[in-house]
Parts: structure tokens; C-alpha cells; sequence
């Protein structure tokens, strides 16, 4: 026991915050594991032959807008990697304010350019906007790059509104 409390006194003892060492390195390491987060200089550690997941594109409910008995929707489609969309299908499902599913829709959003936002209108014809509780995206129903078919489009895609609607995948 009397070298535990000797330890635990070394561990008060100040030390250089930019250059810890002993107790306090072993204090700064813990306090970095427990966190969470990775001390200044670090480098995420990763799997010997791995490669990093592609950027997140980003599909956003931008705007709904009732137009000639129908509702039209408006999705911002943000691309901020060097993928190349020549074609992103998506399944989207539009839900009544009771959640029961009011539409489905098949949409094409492609393409889309590498670091590129495009816009895309859509309308569910003879169905109004306030008929409109939640928007799913249910699947992507195509995805193709410049060089063919893609595998996980659906994994690479998040979503988000900006519409009193929500939008989820």
C-alpha cells in the first residue's frame, strides 16, 4: 500500500505538459483513451492495407413547394470527394403526418461531378406539401462511377433538411 500513495504522490508533482513523462505520461495517455480523442501531432492508427472511407455525400431535403395540386421537392446533392456520379438513383418514401406511406418515389440525381453541389426537382404529383410528415431515403436504386457500377452507395450517403419535413436514411 505505501507504494501506491508514493506513486499517486509523483503523480502531483507538476511536469512539463508539452513533454509528460513517467506518471504524467501515463495520466495523459488515460485521460486521451477515456476521452476519446487523440493528443496533438497524432495520427489516427489504422489497419495495415486499409484505405480510407470516400468523403460522405450529402442528399438534403432543401425546400418543398406546393405546385399545381402536387408537391415539388427540391434535394441539394453535395459530392465534396473525387467520386464521380454518372448515375445515383435513390428510393425515396414520403410519409403522411400519421407516418403511413403517402408516396414512393424512384428519382434520379445524377450525375454529379467530383467537389460538386448540384440541385434536383422533383414533384409527387397530387399530393400537397402539408400532406407530407417525413421523407426515407429507402435505397439507392442505381449508382454507377465513370468506370461502372459502385458497391455501398447507400453507406455513402447522408442526409439532411432544411425543410420543416425530416429526412432520413
Amino acid at each position: 500500500m505505501p507504494d501506491r500513495r508514493r506513486a499517486l504522490a509523483e503523480c502531483r508533482v507538476p511536469v512539463d505538459p508539452k513533454k509528460p513523462t513517467g506518471c504524467a505520461a501515463a495520466l495523459v495517455t488515460a485521460a486521451v483513451l477515456l476521452a476519446g480523442v487523440a493528443p496533438p501531432g497524432a495520427t489516427p492508427a489504422r489497419a495495415e492495407g486499409a484505405t480510407a472511407a470516400p468523403p460522405a455525400t450529402t442528399v438534403e431535403l432543401n425546400r418543398l413547394e406546393d405546385v399545381g395540386g402536387g408537391c415539388r421537392l427540391t434535394l441539394v446533392v453535395a459530392n465534396p470527394g473525387p467520386q464521380r456520379f454518372e448515375q445515383l438513383k435513390l428510393d425515396l418514401v414520403l410519409f403522411d403526418a400519421g407516418g403511413v406511406v403517402a408516396r414512393r418515389l424512384a428519382v434520379e440525381t445524377g450525375p454529379v461531378r467530383p467537389n460538386k453541389t448540384v440541385v434536383r426537382l422533383f414533384e409527387a404529383a397530387d399530393l400537397a406539401c402539408a400532406g407530407i410528415g417525413r421523407l426515407l431515403l429507402n435505397d439507392v436504386v442505381a449508382c454507377e462511377g465513370d468506370t461502372g457500377p459502385l458497391t455501398g452507395c447507400v453507406d455513402r450517403l447522408v442526409t439532411a433538411s432544411r425543410a420543416a419535413v425530416p429526412f432520413e436514411r
